[in-house]
């Protein structure tokens, strides 16, 4: 049995959503020969610095996201050896311990920090290291001189790593994997009669895996025009409570707690529209539905990456405040055309097949690479 280990982390949901994606098409399609295991690095090896570090992310994009900004940008002048090599090592005992006992073939990462430990022990332990950037552009520290592979997005992102000196002919472009609800394909008609939907022009919120406390203002200011609002209140228990009594105010105002990945794919099939924040998974899901998008108030840092990335081509637009959300919304409301550009140019960009095309260039390029390997050991 060749033993893929994945590397996960619980900063946001796009990590975990990226590694399921994988990890299921494995074990759908290679469930004979093929061993898979996900772990959350963080939890499992350093599961104080995890809290730790989760907390203060959060605190950070919610009070002081210029701070976040500054820090994102600083150490984006930094190789990985420069400034993290102490915080990438944190765990590393932990980790090599984890990778003698389990002896993985290959050990595929999602997450920054998760690659530089497993890059800096791989040819200690001999297997083969890979890495899926989950967004539309590349922080430095996605890039360690021992990975094998890079899997990237787009043109954007492999031009980012190749400057950041890795070689192009490790670098492979296969979008970002999404789960299987997001690949198939579903009646938009169906689904809009299913959520009661009819001619309504409908505007999907979302808000990220924890919910934002502006939606609430936002739904107030959206309620008035000729829409729908599905509202997406992640886990956010306190704002879907909000949204819940909106709605008793707005009819056309419609929230949803925690929506699994088929009931999301449904809604997205069902919409117009994406209003929210701009994550590399939410979009890339967006993207395989034909979904254009309204960004507001992105994360610093790795969401502007994906916004400059969809705006240059053409999948999306960004609002600078609630008053301009209001502005485009009506333009794109009474200009349908324009609003098809938008949705033309997004299943342009969808990728998705990119579960399967990782799965089969990383089994390629490891079976490639350890063919080298045991001619060089002759």
């Amino acid at each position: 049995m060749v033993k893929i280990l994945i590397f996960t982390a619980p900063y946001g949901n796009g990590h975990k959503s990226a590694s399921d994606a994988v990890s299921e098409y494995l074990r759908e399609n290679y469930k004979d020969y093929i061993e898979v295991r996900v772990i959350d690095y963080f939890e499992t090896l350093t599961p104080v610095l995890a809290r730790f570090a989760a907390g203060l992310y959060k605190k950070l994009i919610q009070y002081w996201p210029s701070g976040w900004r500054l820090f994102f940008n600083l150490t984006n002048l930094f190789s990985h050896t420069a400034i993290f090599q102490p915080v990438n090592l944190i765990g590393l005992a932990k980790a090599r311990s984890f990778l003698k006992a389990y002896k993985p073939d290959i050990v595929l990462s999602l997450y920054p920090l998760c690659e530089q430990v497993a890059s800096a022990l791989k040819r200690e332990l001999n297997y083969f290291s890979a890495v899926v950037i989950t967004d539309f552009g590349a922080h430095s520290q996605w890039v360690h001189p021992d990975t094998d592979l890079y899997f990237a997005a787009a043109d954007k992102v492999k031009d980012d790593i190749i400057n950041l000196g890795v070689p192009h002919e490790r670098i492979e472009i296969t979008g970002i994997p999404v789960r299987m609800p997001f690949r198939l394909m579903t009646s938009r008609d169906e689904m809009r009669e299913k959520y009661r939907l009819q001619d309504s022009f409908t505007i999907l919120l979302t808000t990220g895996g924890d919910g934002i406390n502006w939606m609430k203002t936002l739904c107030q200011s959206l309620a008035p025009l000729p829409v729908k609002l599905l509202v997406l209140c992640g886990t956010n228990k306190r704002l879907f409570t909000k949204i819940k009594k909106l709605s008793h105010a707005f009819s056309n105002i419609h929230p949803f707690n925690y929506a699994a990945p088929e009931i999301m794919a449904e809604l997205m099939t069902a919409s117009d529209l994406m209003i929210g924040k701009a994550g590399g998974l939410t979009v890339s899901e967006a993207l395989c539905k034909g979904l254009p998008m309204l960004f507001y108030r992105p994360t610093p840092g790795q969401e502007d990456y994906n916004v400059e990335f969809l705006n240059n081509k053409g999948a999306s637009m960004i609002a600078e405040d609630l008053d301009d959300i209001i502005r485009k919304t009506k333009c794109l409301i009474n200009q349908p055309d324009y609003l098809k550009g938008l949705k033309a140019n997004s299943i342009l960009l969808g990728k998705p097949s990119a579960s399967e095309e990782i799965c089969k260039r990383l089994l390629s390029r490891w079976l490639e690479d350890s063919n080298l390997f045991s001619k060089s050991r002759k």
